[in-house]
Order: C-alpha cells, then sequence, then structure tokens
C-alpha cells in the first residue's frame, strides 16, 4: 500500500488502478466521525477532482460517485450524505431552530437531492446510469 500511495503522490503521479479507486473512494467517504459525506466540498468530492486530473474517465468517475452514492442511500437515511458540508451545518441549525430556515438552505438542499432523483429515475432495476444510453 505505501508503494501505491507513494507512485500517487510522486512528482509525475500514476492513476490508482480500480481496485484502489474503490478502496480510497470508501475511505474518502466517511468523515473522521464515521458519517458519508459525499456531497460538495468533501473529501470524497475533492478525490472525484484528482481523480479526474489524474486522468480517469468521466463515465469511470461518474459510476464510481453512482456507486457510493447507493451505497449511502441504500438504507434511506444517507440522504443527507449528498449534502455538503456547509448545507449540513444550515440544515441542523434549522431542524434545532426552524427560524433559520431559509431560501439559501432549500436550494442547498434541492440541488443534490434533484440531481439524485434524476440518476434514481433513468434506471429503475437499480438505481443508476450505467444501464441507460448516454
Amino acid at each position: 500500500m505505501q508503494r501505491s500511495v507513494a507512485r500517487w503522490e510522486s512528482k509525475r503521479p500514476i492513476l490508482p488502478s480500480d481496485r484502489y479507486q474503490l478502496l480510497l473512494a470508501h475511505l474518502y467517504a466517511r468523515r473522521c466521525d464515521g458519517q458519508i459525506a459525499l456531497g460538495s466540498g468533501s473529501d470524497f468530492a475533492h478525490l472525484l477532482d484528482a481523480l479526474a486530473d489524474l486522468g480517469a474517465a468521466e463515465t469511470q468517475v461518474r459510476e464510481l460517485r453512482a456507486l457510493l452514492m447507493r451505497t449511502a442511500t441504500d438504507t434511506g437515511t444517507g440522504l443527507l450524505a449528498l449534502l455538503g458540508p456547509t448545507t449540513q451545518l444550515s440544515m441542523a441549525a434549522a431542524l434545532a431552530d426552524p427560524a433559520r430556515l431559509d431560501d439559501a438552505l432549500l436550494a442547498g438542499i434541492g440541488r443534490p437531492l434533484a440531481t439524485s432523483t434524476h440518476r434514481w429515475a433513468r434506471c429503475p432495476s437499480h438505481g443508476c446510469d450505467c444501464c441507460s444510453p448516454r
């Protein structure tokens, strides 16, 4: 593992293999407290950006994101994982004090949920876009 990480972080980094990408995705999707975070600004989002910068195909990055989205939301309680850290904090504040609910929070909630709903609507068999024509 150390040699693989050293290659990824070298002066001329290489793209991790598919298996390592999957392992990294699962690791980066979890915050320090063990909660899953996939939204904008999360470590997972930064990992996907890094993989794209290293040359991962757009479809490969999209499929990795879809897989982690399915993993996070399969229990029905993981939709908050799709929100960015700032939106999660704002939502927690609004849940504690409903007067703090505002249009910015609603927009922050609406974007990732609309994206995930659109994704689920594409493939009725298992909720991804891998089976749909692009």
